[in-house]
């Protein structure tokens, strides 16, 4: 059986492009004409929102060895999607094409070997399509290495895979800090990349929208008589919170601290294996269609109150951030640059007070995709998905004593350290 005869499977694949790109790729790969092509859903619904993923299954056609000998995740932009949609993908080319790229690239100059003691947690990027309105990234299939989504209505987050993600996370902004000091053109140059994305496409085309997905989240304080904790969270956010946030990430990207940041660092987007006793072990961290020029405690907060329990919190919440810290001063070092002149300690506990509430911009829609109800949660192969309403993210009866509890821990947490 051929590619071209494979056409079942292939329309699968709406785009005509990315649909012959994608044969390509594959005859190419396996150096042969004659191939077989299976195309499978990629993600569960509520894993991802600006695109469709693909799980692609391929081989030599009539070679029986294996199954299926070969795969690979295939991204796609949403079909009809708003412009904002397909620039997010032109994005996250960027980051893997041209930043993440040249980050391996700095580290092996400095006898760093990102897959040995350097930073290379995230999927390799084959191949991409850039063309109008037929954006697709061809990412490495992690789950041949073992790689696996966590299901966090099925188990629970534990110290292990926050430390995970803090070691990871540290040696991905080491790197930043490291180009900025010894290469602060080449670094000005990838900043250029990967410009405000996310919130841009909030403030000007869902705003009304947002702001009511934000009163759902604060009514939680209400409903629980914790006015003190409201009051305090608009008295530092003022009438337009919108605004606030706009120069919240503006006073963000300007600090001497900035680096490249992640922009979306939850655990829905990262992957862990395991050991033989079921303890993650590694991480993989993938979606960077958010990646921006911030403040590096932006990916902090999102990941520690978002997605780490306040039970994690309250026992290690010191540990984490010396964890990341540790990790981060540890690869700096050895890229040949000074942490404690770059980014000390006192400066890391500094921004967190400073940027630490913006983790409550993040949570009004990440806590509510998290807990909302699978029939509320839009369909990204919808054309009308990019046409956001306040239906959507309904939490289910079943999930709002959940749901309440985490949005009340996060405001608690967040006054507690003094970041309200």
């Amino acid at each position: 059986m051929t590619a071209s005869t494979n056409q079942s499977e292939l329309n699968k694949i709406s785009n005509e492009i990315i649909r012959n790109s994608l044969v390509n790729f594959v005859k190419k790969h396996l150096k042969s004409d004659d191939v077989e092509i299976c195309i499978e859903c990629g993600s569960k619904k509520g894993d991802n929102f600006q695109g469709e993923i693909f799980r692609v299954l391929y081989k030599e056609a009539n070679n029986n060895a294996n199954e299926n000998d070969s795969s690979l995740i295939l991204k796609i932009a949403a079909k009809g999607g708003c412009k904002n949609k397909h620039d997010l993908f032109v994005h996250e080319i960027n980051m893997y094409e041209k930043v993440l790229s040249y980050f391996n690239e700095f580290q092996l100059s400095k006898g760093v070997d990102p897959e040995i003691n350097g930073f290379n947690e995230y999927p390799e990027c084959y191949f991409s399509t850039q063309d109008n309105m037929s954006e697709s990234v061809f990412l490495e299939d992690l789950r041949r290495r073992g790689f696996e989504m966590f299901n966090h209505r099925k188990e629970s987050i534990t110290f292990d895979h926050v430390s995970l993600f803090m070691k990871a996370l540290g040696k991905f902004h080491a790197i930043s800090f490291a180009l900025k000091d010894q290469q602060t053109e080449k670094f000005k140059h990838f900043t250029s990349f990967i410009p405000e994305q996310f919130w841009v496409n909030v403030q000007h085309d869902i705003r009304d929208v947002f702001l009511s997905f934000m009163d759902r989240l604060t009514s939680v304080l209400e409903d629980e008589q914790r006015f003190d904790l409201l009051e305090k969270f608009k008295n530092a956010t003022g009438e337009d919170s919108i605004a606030f946030l706009t120069g919240l990430l503006s006073m963000a990207s300007k600090n001497p601290c900035a680096v490249i940041t992640h922009g979306d660092a939850t655990i829905n987007n990262t992957m862990f294996s395991k050991d033989n006793h079921g303890k993650p072990n590694e991480i993989q961290i993938f979606d960077w269609q958010c990646s921006r020029f911030s403040s590096p405690v932006l990916d902090l907060v999102i990941y520690l109150f978002c997605s780490a329990t306040k039970e994690l919190r309250d026992q290690h919440y010191d540990e984490f951030l010396k964890i990341y810290h540790n990790s981060l001063s540890d690869l700096l070092k050895r890229l040949g640059s000074d942490p404690e002149k770059l980014f000390p300690y006192e400066e890391l506990l500094n921004q967190l007070k400073q940027f630490g509430k913006y983790v409550v911009f993040v949570a009004v829609i990440f806590i509510q995709i998290m807990f909302a109800d699978e029939d509320s949660i839009p369909n990204v192969s919808d054309e009308q998905s990019d046409k956001l309403t306040d239906d959507f993210f309904q939490i289910s009866d079943e999930s709002k004593p959940a749901y309440r509890k985490h949005v009340l821990d996060l405001f608690i947490d967040l006054d507690r350290l003094g970041y309200l």
